[in-house]
């Protein structure tokens, strides 16, 4: 287990806005699997108790794993499906900081 913890929620949905206005103008790949990997911290956060907020999150998590992975091949894009969803549960869990999903070159949170 890490010792990290989650930011809190608005940092979380500011960090959404911000990646999202970034992705708008340059449609990085690597932006938007960071953007998918928000909406997981987003749908696991302890503070998150709306069920619509964590529903909508985790579709659009899955909404943005695709557009990050849409040149690789369909094996890869689910096998990179299946990490972020279960490396989603596992932040509910408790199983591991966010730190263990971002990007160290867009890491915002440290």
């Amino acid at each position: 287990m890490s010792d990290h913890k989650l930011p809190d929620m608005d940092v979380i949905i500011s960090t959404l806005f911000y990646l999202m206005s970034r992705y708008s103008g340059n449609s990085d790949p690597k932006i938007a699997g960071i953007i998918s990997q928000h909406f997981g911290y987003l749908q696991t956060h302890p503070e998150c108790k709306s069920t619509i907020m964590k529903s909508s999150s985790e579709k659009l998590l899955l909404h943005w794993a695709k557009l990050a992975d849409q040149k690789t091949s369909h094996a890869k894009r689910i096998s990179y499906l299946e990490k972020t969803l279960t490396e989603s549960k596992n932040l509910l869990r408790g199983k591991q900081g966010h730190a263990g999903l971002t990007s160290p070159d867009l890491d915002i949170f440290h």
